[in-house]
């Protein structure tokens, strides 16, 4: 679907970056067969992350100050520098303005083995 509405595709990439880490937690929870943490409104980006990959069953969860900021530089240097091949699928899907669930879709399948 080629998308012509800036304000559009802004909010669809908005909501897949919002979900992006609560995808990989819960996949990672699977993996290591612990229960699903769901994410938490009042914690930022990198904070919530931790959160739901490390949080056993503490009521007070918090995670170490150090790694979340470490978590945070880490986010921005990759976003910043990375290009791999999932990323070069993504940036060339996306040039031909589809809607970004599509580019997303298109990286990801070829990360599939």
């Amino acid at each position: 679907m080629y998308i012509k509405d800036e304000k559009l595709m802004n909010k669809q990439i908005v909501r897949i970056l919002g979900k992006a880490p609560t995808i990989a937690a819960a996949n990672y929870r699977h993996r290591i067969g612990r229960p699903f943490n769901l994410p938490r409104n009042d914690l930022d980006y990198a904070e919530n992350f931790l959160y739901m990959m490390d949080r056993l069953s503490e009521n007070e969860f918090k995670s170490n100050p150090v790694l979340t900021r470490a978590l945070d530089v880490m986010f921005i240097l990759h976003a910043d520098h990375e290009m791999n091949c999932s990323t070069a699928a993504m940036r060339h899907i996306g040039s031909s303005r589809v809607d970004p669930y599509s580019a997303v879709a298109g990286a990801s399948a070829g990360k599939l083995k």
